[in-house]
């Protein structure tokens, strides 16, 4: 896209950075946000980080919410312009690893040792597509002042 951006996407670059800098902040910031450097050994730990990040991954004066009902939120009301920005397969990456955690989720406490590796892998999937995202829509929309 860069210097050959459709008038339109250049049009909406506040609107598309504003979404990707909330994307990395409400849900790549928190989703992995009592993750150690190292991975714990001890699933009972692995567990209850996970439990931690995902299941209270927005704490809201409207309630917590988890990792799926974050990037779901996110979606109904900012994908449209990333997609339309041409972020669409960033976009649909990140939705995969939403995917995988929605799977996983609900069965957390019975979890197997390489499920709960499964699930931890995603949230640093989710992780880092926020960042890629938000990454990518600053270098074609630029922030006005050069903040981002």
């Amino acid at each position: 896209m860069g210097a050959s951006a459709p008038k339109k996407a250049v049009e909406n670059g506040p609107r598309i950075l504003s979404a990707a800098r909330r994307l990395k902040h409400d849900l790549g910031k928190y989703v992995r946000f009592n993750a150690p450097e190292a991975r714990e050994a001890d699933d009972a730990a692995l567990r209850e980080r996970l439990r931690r990040d995902l299941l209270a991954t927005r704490e809201t004066p409207e309630g917590t919410r988890t990792a799926v009902e974050v990037f779901r939120e996110w979606a109904s009301e900012d994908r449209e312009v990333l997609e339309a920005a041409g972020l669409d397969e960033a976009v649909s990456s990140l939705e995969r690893e939403i995917d995988v955690i929605e799977r996983f989720l609900p069965r957390l406490d019975t979890l197997s040792h390489a499920d709960l590796v499964t699930l931890d892998d995603s949230t640093r999937g989710v992780q880092a597509a926020c960042v890629d995202i938000y990454r990518t829509a600053a270098a074609r929309f630029p922030p006005q002042g050069g903040a981002a």
